[in-house]
Parts: structure tokens; C-alpha cells; sequence
């Protein structure tokens, strides 16, 4: 189960390890709280986390930019980085 991050710039960053990543790294990785949504990626049903305010200005910044790979995969607006757990099925 390798884990992606999608970064906003289109490089796709594949983590070392096989693990799931602690909610701490999750945080850091996108940048603000999470929230985990399905998506398609190569064809599989996977597990996207993103920032789940990243549309949303605060805190004296505006909304984080738009993530096009991780977009197309959720079919959907994702702000910021997004994480992929290819291989997990969500239920």
C-alpha cells in the first residue's frame, strides 16, 4: 500500500514504507486538519486526505491553491496537497 502526496506543483512524492502516516504528519503534510475522501486513482478506489478548509480563507491567508491531479481524481475542487493511500478500500 504505498502512500502518494500530491503536491500542488503536479510532482507526485511516493513515501517510504508501507505504514499509515500519524494524524501529526497527516496535519503537516496538508497543511491544516484533515479529512479523508474516496477517490479514483489508476482505476482503483483509493483514500484521499486533504485539508479539509482549504477552500476557506483564515487566519489572514486566502484559500490554499488547487491541486489539478488531485481534483481530477476526486472529481471535485481539492485545495492544497492531498495524500492518496493507494489500495485501501474504503466501505
Amino acid at each position: 500500500m504505498p502512500i502518494r502526496v500530491l503536491h500542488v506543483s503536479g510532482i507526485e512524492e511516493v513515501l517510504p514504507g508501507n505504514r499509515e502516516l500519524p494524524l501529526k504528519r497527516m496535519q503537516e503534510i496538508v497543511d491544516g486538519y484533515i479529512e479523508v475522501v474516496p477517490c479514483n486513482y489508476e482505476g482503483r478506489r483509493c483514500m484521499m486526505v486533504v485539508n479539509s478548509e482549504g477552500a476557506i480563507a483564515w487566519g489572514g491567508r486566502g484559500p490554499l491553491p488547487i491541486n489539478v491531479i488531485a481534483s481530477r481524481l476526486r472529481g471535485e475542487y481539492i485545495h492544497g496537497t492531498a495524500i492518496i493511500y493507494d489500495g485501501v478500500r474504503l466501505e
